[in-house]
């Protein structure tokens, strides 16, 4: 389009210099001088990253989650392991959670027992089941979702925002199979989004 648009301008700018020239200039030779050079293509960046710089980035993110989850075993201090689920956080999400936020993520994590969030819209409620097979390894997160727009909404999030070290799975009437049963079964995706016709729950699988 913007090589369409230069061209354009071009005929425009020659059209405008051929009307300016007086009867006597108007002969073959005097016409045939006026440029229509086209300005240089602009060079885009598209393509800047190669496989080894994506790759390098990959491995680079699955080596800081590997120290995270590290520290969260070895850490014994309540406030150490409040700093470490921070900065895992940060680190995947690119901003700072919330308090409340980073509670239920240990509370889940280390009394390993039922929670209930009451939270309003926005909070970031999402993220506290988002977040926890990236701070335990094999480990895989159910969460039962009332509505089919709101699993598929999910595995969109967490596909964009935790992509290279999340494997989301929407389960439901539409797409379960054997085989994908036996994939989940094998460990092969760490967040199924299940729909099913019942008020939504929490459940964390470690």
């Amino acid at each position: 389009m913007m090589a369409v648009t230069r061209r354009v301008s071009s005929i425009k700018n020659a059209y405008h210099t051929f009307c300016s020239l007086p009867p006597s200039q108007l002969n073959k030779s005097k016409v045939n001088n006026i440029s229509l050079e086209m300005p240089p293509a602009k060079r885009t960046r598209r393509g800047k990253y190669s496989r080894g710089q994506i790759s390098s980035s990959l491995n680079d993110t699955k080596r800081q989650l590997l120290e995270y989850q590290g520290r969260l075993v070895s850490e014994e201090s309540d406030i150490e392991r409040q700093n470490v689920i921070a900065q895992a956080v940060e680190f995947l999400y690119g901003f700072k959670p919330r308090p409340e936020q980073i509670d239920c993520v240990k509370w889940l994590l280390y009394e390993k027992r039922d929670l209930i969030l009451v939270a309003k819209t926005s909070f970031g409620k999402s993220l506290v089941m988002q977040i926890l097979p990236c701070l335990v390894p094999d480990s895989i997160i159910i969460v039962i979702l009332p509505l089919l727009a709101i699993g598929a909404e999910q595995k969109e999030k967490i596909v964009k925002i935790l992509g290279t070290v999340a494997r989301p799975a929407f389960v439901n009437g539409d797409n379960v199979t054997l085989e994908l049963l036996r994939d989940i079964q094998r460990g092969e995706y760490t967040h199924k989004p299940l729909w099913l016709s019942c008020s939504c729950t929490f459940c964390y699988d470690h």
